[in-house]
């Protein structure tokens, strides 16, 4: 059995490189065959590929062909129609045809006008031509590709300075280097004018855009609005001018209403003060009128109170010393509640106007929309401007006016009250 294992071992060692040399080539036909298959899926790829882009070229063709094909039978199925319809609706399309195309010419004319581009045009009679449509492509085109031009400018100083201006739809900016200004302008009464400074950080932006053609532009998202609003900022006098002849009145009754607002303020500030402790010291003291105290407090009195307490003490407890204190106070109140008055009439009338001058104003806006139709807002805009602005002026005066009329009517009120009270105390008091 040894020997038999060992005839095996001995035989296995001779079979080793047999096994190997095979393994070897085994491997060596599988990499042949793997690059043959690789080199087989390429050019099959590419095969594909090609007949693929054919397959799409002559697709395209046919699908042109069909496009061709549909216009042609569109072409021959009108006709068609037009076989079948009556002398009426052949005139009917040819109006709508005729209305289509003027309408198609005034919108040229118009765009030629706005742009200036009509009076390049030759001959007497501007004409939408061939010559006219080229005008209009070249002007679309300058506009999709901005370039810096050569303009004049007007400074916010009103100096006119040569610039640089780029148009980017409807922002126009310019640039000076000379005079190292930048800024948004704005076209005013067909003149090119500054409305807005750059600073230096934004300067630098439109001087690297003018020199590399690349830069962050600041510009105005309003278009321009924003400044035509700056531009309409009037003062008070051209606002009171806005609302027209009845703007001038309330104004008056205004200033009216101030000045004695004013007046009595100063007058209320200036009346006596009243010693509300006096007429019960009178009272407790009317066996001793002639003692230190009763004369001290009636010195540190004030005229009101003064001049009542003569009445007391140069008549008896009587009808007639009624009427004369009564007398005295409704003289008293007449003095202080006098033009009092004025500032709230003043405050109805200033109202009234203002109502007076809304109407006015509406009318003036309904007589230009009879004449000039509602399409521009321009036409009406003054008759609104009036309505509104006198019935602001109204109000703003109607309003501090009757706050004046009430604040000073209460202490007026008040002041009077307590002085009829030290009235009624001292009235009954016999000096003895």
């Amino acid at each position: 059995m040894k020997t038999i294992k060992i005839i095996a071992g001995m035989f296995a060692l001779c079979c080793l490189p047999i096994l190997a040399s095979a393994n070897a080539e085994v491997e060596k036909k599988l990499i042949e065959r793997i690059s043959k298959s690789q080199a087989e899926l390429q050019n099959l790829q590419k095969k594909i590929t090609q007949e693929s882009a054919a397959y799409a070229n002559t697709l395209d063709r046919q699908q042109q062909a069909l496009k061709d094909l549909r216009e042609k039978a569109a072409v021959i199925r009108r006709e068609k129609d037009e076989q079948l319809l009556s002398l009426e609706q052949l005139k009917t399309r040819v109006d709508q045809w005729s209305s289509q195309s003027n309408y198609q010419q005034s919108l040229l004319v118009h765009y030629l006008e706005s742009t200036g581009l009509i009076n390049a045009l030759p001959g007497e009679e501007k004409q939408v031509k061939p010559e006219a449509l080229t005008l209009i492509a070249a002007d679309i085109t300058s506009k999709l590709n901005p370039a810096w031009v050569n303009s004049e400018l007007i400074t916010p100083s009103g100096e006119v300075v040569p610039s640089q201006s780029l148009q980017l739809g409807a922002i126009k900016l310019a640039y000076n280097q000379e005079l190292d200004l930048a800024g948004i302008v704005a076209e005013l009464a067909g003149e090119s004018r500054l409305a807005f400074v750059f600073d230096s950080q934004q300067k630098n932006h439109i001087e690297a855009l003018s020199a590399t053609g690349t830069g962050l532009v600041s510009f105005d998202p309003t278009l321009g609005k924003a400044f035509e609003l700056i531009g309409q900022n009037d003062t008070l006098l051209g606002h009171i001018e806005k609302g027209g002849a009845w703007a001038i009145p309330i104004v008056l009754f205004g200033i009216l209403a101030l000045i004695i607002s004013i007046v009595k303020a100063i007058e209320f500030i200036r009346l006596p003060k009243l010693h509300k402790e006096l007429g019960d010291l009178l009272i407790a003291n009317k066996n001793a009128p002639d003692s230190f105290e009763v004369k001290n407090a009636i010195a540190q009195a004030g005229l009101p109170q003064q001049q009542l307490i003569d009445i007391v003490k140069r008549t008896l407890v009587s009808q007639q010393r009624d009427d004369f204190m009564v007398a005295y106070l409704m003289e008293y109140r007449h003095k202080v509640e006098r033009f009092m008055n004025l500032v709230s009439v003043t405050a109805s009338i200033a109202a009234l106007l203002g109502l007076l001058g809304a109407v006015s104003g509406m009318i003036t806006t309904f007589k230009m929309m009879t004449i000039f139709g509602t399409g521009d807002a321009s036409t009406v805009s003054g008759g609104i401007s009036i309505a509104l602005i006198t019935t602001e002026l109204g109000l703003v005066v109607a309003i501090p006016s009757l706050i004046a009329s009430a604040l000073l009517s209460r202490k007026i009120k008040s002041y009077l009250h307590d002085l009829e009270s030290f009235a009624i105390k001292v009235s009954k008091v016999n000096f003895s």
